[in-house]
């Protein structure tokens, strides 16, 4: 071998050569040698005997599938809209009186999908099964009991 030379002796013929000791697959990545536990479904959470609460899109889902057969309320709002509060036990008592639309309130905040088109808080949207029929937003009282009374089967004429 000459000094300063590597590619003269035959200690660098290794760099060079095809290697026959290769395995003929590749290694595969050990995985975790359990499969990963099923998702549980949460079930819808029920805040009132009439309203349900909203905080994930598969809920929002889940709601308008099991009252698919008629109209469905969400209010759109957060927990830190302060005119969320002030509409909301007006809500309360819609609910009590218009029994035949399923009530629903949304959280803005974890809600991604469902939420899209919702600018203002509180927005109302009203559903037919799963298409979204109607929507408005506000704290008028007035106007929430019009829009509930139009959608509702059961039509009171009484107020």
């Amino acid at each position: 071998m000459i000094a300063g030379n590597p590619g003269a002796g035959s200690s660098w013929a290794w760099l060079t050569a095809t290697r026959t000791d290769m395995p003929d697959r590749r290694f595969k990545k050990a995985g975790w040698s359990r499969p990963s536990p099923p998702m549980k479904a949460l079930p819808l959470q029920q805040i009132l005997p009439n309203i349900y609460g909203l905080r994930r899109d598969e809920d929002v889902e889940e709601f308008l599938f099991k009252n698919r057969s008629g109209f469905s309320l969400i209010n759109f709002g957060s927990s830190w809209c302060t005119h969320c509060h002030e509409v909301f036990p007006h809500m309360i008592k819609l609910t009590e009186r218009f029994t035949s639309i399923a009530y629903a309130v949304g959280q803005l905040d974890f809600l991604s999908q469902a939420s899209q088109g919702v600018e203002y808080s509180p927005t109302f949207a009203i559903y037919r099964g799963d298409k979204k029929v109607d929507q408005f937003w506000g704290t008028d009282k007035r106007k929430l009991h019009d829009h509930i009374w139009l959608w509702n089967e059961e039509r009171d004429v009484s107020r």
